[in-house]
């Protein structure tokens, strides 16, 4: 059996001959923002993780200069030693404050607590039981503040997120210094 070629008609002609040259190009334009918009979005949140890190890295700089220096640690300049403490975790990151739009805060303070950080005072020594010692620890607190640069309020409102803008990130860290 044999088969006859179709017979070539107007219609499948122009079929043929029509082009399609700008079709690429509509579909970009239809795509381009949706990726900008993603891709904006990916900056957006690696900014806020490197700053969430950042506030933890001042943290962890505030308690390891706590810790270096705790011997000339005392009663008597407890505020000149947690100003100090402070100045370490602010000076340890600097770039923290350039991405947030609040300067980074660290606060700093001692505590008497028994092994373990169990029956913490922050002012007089708390009774330990038998063979336990009390230690004098430092605990440093920093946070800063992180504005995000794109709207998320669509987001919040169409599928019940709860993005706030600005973010406020907070880090603690603990050291035992006598």
């Amino acid at each position: 059996m044999t088969r006859t070629p179709p017979q070539r008609t107007p219609l499948r002609r122009a079929r043929r001959d029509r082009r399609d040259d700008g079709v690429a190009a509509i579909e970009m334009a239809f795509i381009a923002p949706i990726l900008v918009f993603l891709a904006l979005g990916l900056v957006d949140f690696g900014l806020g993780v490197y700053t969430k890190m950042m506030v933890a890295n001042a943290a962890d700089a505030g308690a390891a200069y706590a810790f270096r220096n705790g011997a000339s640690y005392s009663a008597a300049n407890a505020s000149s030693f947690n100003t100090a403490v402070q100045n370490a975790a602010q000076s340890a990151v600097t770039i923290a404050t350039i991405l947030s739009s609040s300067p980074l805060t660290a606060a700093a303070s001692e505590q008497y607590c028994c092994a373990g950080l169990t029956n913490c005072s922050p002012s007089t020594p708390p009774t330990c039981g038998t063979g336990l010692t009390v230690g004098i620890y430092v605990q440093v607190t920093t946070s800063a503040q992180y504005s995000t640069f794109l709207p998320y309020n669509l987001l919040n409102t169409l599928f019940s997120f709860n993005i706030a803008n600005p973010v406020t990130f907070t880090a603690v860290s603990t050291v035992r210094i006598q």
